[in-house]
C-alpha cells in the first residue's frame, strides 16, 4: 500500500534501535512516484519523551550503514527476470 497521496505519513519505517530509516513517497506533476530516505537516531529527552535527531554517535554508524543498505535494497533495487514485462 502506498502513502503517495498522504504526505503526512511515511510509506515505511526500518528500525534497528536506536536507528531508524523512514521512507517517504511523493509524486511529481506527471504522477511518477519517487522515494526519499530519512535517517534518524531515537532517544529520550530529559523529560522522558521520545524524540529523534540526525546526529549519530560513533557506535551508531555501522548500524546506520547496515540499515540504510537494507532499506535501499528493499525499496529501490528492482530485480528483472527475462521474459517478464517491466
Amino acid at each position: 500500500m502506498s502513502n503517495a497521496t498522504n504526505t503526512n505519513l511515511p510509506a515505511k519505517k526500518y528500525t534497528a534501535f536506536p536507528i531508524q530509516v523512514v521512507v517517504w513517497e511523493n509524486a511529481n506533476a506527471e504522477g511518477k512516484v519517487f522515494k526519499s530516505f530519512q535517517l534518524e537516531r531515537l532517544y529520550k529527552d530529559k523529560a522522558g519523551n521520545w524524540t529523534s535527531t540526525q546526529s549519530l554517535n560513533a557506535d551508531d554508524v555501522p548500524k546506520a550503514m547496515a540499515l540504510l543498505h537494507h532499506a535501499y535494497a528493499a525499496e529501490a533495487v528492482t530485480v528483472e527476470r527475462p521474459g517478464e514485462p517491466r
